[in-house]
């Protein structure tokens, strides 16, 4: 009977003061701590722990209580967590049902969106940073199982494809393959944004999480991959690749800002790589801002009329969205007459 009792305890011993202590050290530790409990523990009580980190990966309602170390520690747990208790559709009995994962993916696409600032600067970013160390080994995890030796598998997506499992969990994996292709076309217009943006190190993590997407066979292929490769993925045997040979240069705004711009030509990730442009061409950092502007003028300067006013109107489309957000609203209006 104790026994029993222990796994559900130690769930709740830890879900419950994360979502409720004010001490924010104790909470970033609770956070760690759930996501490194055994399986027999997590999988006594998996609902509870991903609901309670899936919470934390928020910013909390009140605005004292934030804490970007909380929420990073929240998305570094719920990877971990789910490694360890594994997917229903993938084999793991007992482990994470498709909507449990999905709705650890979709904490993972939100912390994209983390971008509070104190007067440590911009420490959303940390969650960001987070999210992009989480997303693609989430989407290993739900990919079908390789075939022959570890690594030697070739076979695209669609060629790796067995037929559905029987029994329980059947309709678990059908339901994610329908999900797959969706959440890694959202994932690759996330990271399209954050490639374009004013941290350097930011813009590092995300062209090397894109590149990584664009080479991982195990995965659906996202709109554009060719394109998206040539910027990207460094291939010297292919003469129209723009991607640097080292991913060091999305650290130089001289550099980067032009190789990304030709993002804005491909209407799957115009709206993304725009609204990132535009916080690095239209901030106040002097250097990002200068590379930032030139490229967009290189890229904009003899397109056909019909791409600048695909531009046009999708910066429009931006600050009517954002119209009351000062991060964004302001350097969309310095970036417009740009």
């Amino acid at each position: 009977g104790e026994a029993g009792q222990a796994p559900l305890d130690l769930v709740a011993r830890y879900a419950i003061p994360l979502g409720k202590d004010p001490n924010a050290g104790l909470r970033r530790g609770h956070a760690l701590a759930l996501g490194a409990l055994p399986s027999p523990q997590l999988r006594a009580s998996l609902p509870a722990a991903v609901a309670a980190l899936v919470q934390a990966s928020r910013p909390e309602a009140v605005a004292e209580l934030r804490d970007p170390e909380t929420r990073r520690n929240a998305i570094s747990a719920l990877v971990e967590l789910s490694q360890t208790a594994g997917l229903v559709a993938t084999g793991s009995e007992g482990g994470l049902t498709t909507p449990l994962f999905l709705e650890i993916f979709e904490a993972c696409l939100d912390a994209f969106g983390d971008y509070q600032t104190d007067n440590r600067g911009d420490v959303g970013s940390w969650v960001r940073e987070a999210a992009m160390h989480a997303a693609l080994p989430l989407l290993r995890l739900a990919t079908p199982p390789e075939h022959g030796a570890p690594g030697s598998s070739g076979d695209s997506y669609a060629a790796q494809l067995s037929p559905p499992p029987e029994g329980e969990a059947q309709a678990e994996a059908e339901a994610l393959r329908a999900a797959l292709p969706s959440l890694c076309q959202r994932l690759a217009a996330a990271l399209s944004q954050q490639a374009v943006e004013k941290i350097d190190r930011v813009r590092e993590l995300a062209a090397v999480s894109l590149s990584a997407l664009l080479s991982e066979k195990r995965l659906p292929a996202v709109a554009r991959a060719a394109e998206l490769r040539r910027i990207f993925v460094h291939d010297p045997s292919d003469s129209t690749c723009t991607a640097p040979a080292t991913s060091a240069d999305f650290l130089v705004p001289a550099v980067c800002f032009g190789v990304t711009a030709p993002l804005l030509a491909l209407s799957e990730y115009r709206l993304p790589a725009l609204r990132g442009l535009s916080v690095s061409a239209g901030g106040l950092t002097e250097s990002t801002l200068r590379g930032a502007r030139a490229a967009l003028d290189k890229h904009l300067t003899g397109a056909p009329r019909r791409h600048l006013q695909c531009v046009a109107s999708d910066l429009l489309l931006l600050l009517r969205q954002h119209r009351r957000e000062a991060r964004l609203a302001l350097p969309l209006l310095r970036t417009a007459p740009a």
